[in-house]
Order: C-alpha cells, then structure tokens, then sequence
C-alpha cells in the first residue's frame, strides 16, 4: 500500500513520539514486545485532547488488557505514576 502524502496526523506524531520518549517500552512491566500507545483518558471522554503526550503511554499487550479489567479509578491510579516514573528514569521529567 503506497505511503500517505501530505502533512502526518496529530495523533501518528504523537504515537512515534511517545514511543521515542519512553524507549517503546511498557511504563509498568517494562516488555518490549507487542507495545502500543494507550490513551490514559480515551478519546471518547477527551475529544479535543486524547492524542496529546502527556495523555498517552506505552503498553505491551499483556498490561493493555489488564488495564481495561480495572476501574477508571484504578487505572489512573497506576498509569500516571508509572508514566512519570518512566520520565523521571529516563531524565526527561
């Protein structure tokens, strides 16, 4: 499939740049393997916001599925501590 012209989409840039920002790799069990970008607050809830960097963290496939059995509460709880704990590791905090 031929590459898309034009100017990148908000939310390709900021998946290549959180994956560049925390190594791609998982903020909770550190896996490298089957990582993907999750939204902390789904884009349902955040419309104009759910793509920005500070909203969205790497996850392995495991820790992405484990998230969603918890309670809004519950994953905010874990998510934005490991998010900054990543950061902070990593200097860039």
């Amino acid at each position: 499939m031929p590459k898309k012209m034009g100017r990148p989409r908000k939310e390709d840039v900021t998946y290549d740049t959180v994956m560049k920002l925390f190594n791609a790799e998982c903020v909770i069990c550190h896996a490298t393997f089957g990582v993907t970008v999750h939204e902390i607050i789904p884009r349902s809830l955040a419309p104009k916001t759910w793509h920005e960097v500070e909203n969205r963290v790497p996850l392995c496939s495991v820790c992405h599925e484990k998230i969603h059995t918890m309670s809004k509460r519950d994953r905010e709880a874990l998510l934005y501590p490991a998010r900054d704990r990543a950061l902070k590791y990593s200097g860039r905090m």
